[in-house]
């Protein structure tokens, strides 16, 4: 081949620096499944199986408490504006556009909740009977205590707030806490466990 240019490289062995290891790492499917097997071989699987059943339904019956959040010292109030900015153009299917980018849209335009939100500490006996006189308007959402026992006493459909989801956007810091509709905005009130 006329124009070609090979270039040759030439193999040394420079020696070995440091120790070498094979690399040998277990499947880690194999892995779990062996000691599965040994559990069972030990009779201490049906014991490790109790154990998770016992903590699923203990999380169940009494999540893990919403933190930094306290009873009401100070009541305070303010307000929130759900409105989202569009990210980008929202077309249908066939290239309609529904919504522009930098677009200002309020949920509360079309959706009107029939109940705000009342955020308790449900191990405080006091907040969950303040909740009890509120419950025409409010759902309750619990950020501590057991949603099941407080609605076993209130007679109603009890939320929890898993991770603090709902109080950090919202912004609550105290509780009790109602979050409402005022127009085309959300109002949050922080107050006393005794006020009506």
């Amino acid at each position: 081949m006329l124009g070609t240019t090979f270039a040759f490289t030439q193999v040394i062995d420079i020696g070995t620096y440091g120790p070498t290891f094979k690399v040998e790492e277990e499947n880690m499917i194999f892995h779990l499944k062996n000691k599965l097997q040994k559990l069972e071989s030990e009779g201490k699987l049906e014991d490790l199986k109790n154990q998770w059943k016992e903590k699923i339904t203990n999380t169940f019956k009494k999540p893990q408490a919403v933190q930094n959040i306290t009873h009401t010292k100070t009541p305070r109030s303010f307000k929130h504006d759900p409105s989202l900015v569009i990210g980008n153009d929202i077309k249908t299917p066939d290239g309609k556009v529904l919504a522009k980018k930098g677009d200002k849209i309020n949920p509360l335009h079309t959706l009107k909740p029939q109940k705000g939100f009342l955020f308790i500490d449900g191990d405080e006996k006091t907040h969950v009977e303040f909740a009890k006189k509120h419950l025409h308007n409010f759902e309750v959402v619990l950020v501590n205590g057991s949603p099941l026992e407080v609605e076993e006493h209130t007679k109603a459909q009890t939320f929890f707030d898993q991770g603090g989801y709902l109080t950090n956007h919202y912004g609550v810091t105290q509780v009790p806490a109602f979050l409402s509709v005022k127009g085309d905005l959300l109002l949050i009130e922080e107050v006393a466990a005794h006020a009506s």
